[in-house]
């Protein structure tokens, strides 16, 4: 009898621990589900219906627009950025448990199939690279919080600071000239970031004391759309949320807009149909280039918006956080309906 007994319980164990084997092995086509190891650093779009996702566990990429995704490297990493050929670019972070880390940049040129280090070392740092973009040449700019704007012209084999800082900085974009939005205004730089004008600044033109925020884009033309949040202490009105518009690269501006809350976010699509996101998670869109602004709808009331990106389909990205866990949404539709692609289970 005990015999039996003993035999039956083995075959239980068995058979539970192959069901738990085969749960675990089924998931083939996402991270597994561990929300720390899952938290969202950062976001990339590469060609067509690529994305890649930063975390503390990894690299993740999805060639199918979010559906599915697959590991590309197992080292934390708190950013990835692509650059207009192709090449993915991702930091890893290391620590010794001492308050002590280390920041590098790492290269692959074959579809994230292999990582090589591109030389971009940052000891004992607390702030490491923020964000990283790149000019026609592929030349690399990259911002650490509290020290600055760094270069290279040799895909990060060896970087040099540049001469322009702030606390508070916003993406750089880079056609042509080099434009930044940093806490007290728009800079231009021609010759590759050597030298900064400060060529918009709200207060010249309205006399409000005035912030710039991320809000920073430009449609096929060159021209440029920057939304600067400014404060009025005089009256009992306070306007915030311009948007200004430059076709003449950044040398004049023209209001075109005054939304209902500071914009936090700025981008356009192929069709030069440009999105703004406010600090109220309200998304606005103008198909006329800025002249009249129409609102899409309301977003993740109680999420702060993060990212705002837009891929070659035209279809929208954003990351953001609930103060729990980083999300990424996607939208087919110009922003009226958004689902889910991040975390993935």
């Amino acid at each position: 009898m005990f015999k039996i007994l003993n035999q039956m319980k083995l075959i239980i164990i068995l058979l539970f621990t192959t069901l738990l084997f085969w749960a675990c092995s089924t998931n083939s086509t996402g991270p597994e589900e561990d929300s720390a190891l899952l938290e969202a650093t950062s976001l990339a779009i590469g060609s067509l219906n690529q994305v890649f996702v930063a975390t503390r566990g990894g690299l993740y990429q999805s060639l199918d627009n979010g559906e599915t995704w697959k590991p590309l490297d197992n080292f934390r990493s708190g950013l990835v950025s692509v650059s207009p050929s192709g090449t993915i670019y991702s930091t890893h972070y290391f620590s010794d448990g001492k308050y002590t880390s280390k920041e590098t940049l790492w290269r692959s040129t074959d579809g994230g199939n292999s990582f090589q280090p591109t030389g971009w070392v940052k000891n004992k740092s607390v702030f490491g690279l923020s964000w990283l973009t790149f000019n026609n040449q592929e030349h690399m700019f990259g911002w650490v919080y509290l020290s600055g704007l760094y270069r290279s012209t040799s895909q990060g084999a060896s970087w040099e600071q540049l001469s322009i800082g702030g606390l508070n900085f916003k993406p750089l974009i880079a056609p042509d000239d080099i434009f930044i939005a940093i806490d007290d205004g728009i800079y231009r730089s021609n010759d590759n970031g050597d030298n900064w004008l400060k060529v918009l600044e709200v207060k010249d033109i309205s006399g409000d004391i005035s912030y710039s925020h991320d809000a920073l884009a430009f449609n096929s033309n060159g021209e440029v759309f920057a939304g600067i949040n400014a404060w009025h202490f005089l009256g009992d009105s306070v306007e915030t949320g311009m948007i200004y518009h430059s076709d003449d690269n950044g040398n004049n501006w023209v209001k075109t807009a005054a939304l209902n809350s500071d914009i936090t976010h700025l981008a356009v699509n192929s069709e030069d149909n440009i999105f703004a996101i406010t600090e109220q998670n309200e998304i606005f869109i103008s198909t006329d280039n800025g002249v009249r602004w129409k609102k899409v709808g309301s977003i993740f009331s109680d999420e702060s918006i993060k990212t705002l990106m837009i891929n070659s389909n035209d279809h929208l990205f954003i990351k953001s956080s609930d103060n729990q866990v980083n999300h990424i949404y996607r939208s087919l539709n110009d922003g009226v309906t958004w689902e889910s692609i991040w975390p993935y289970y």
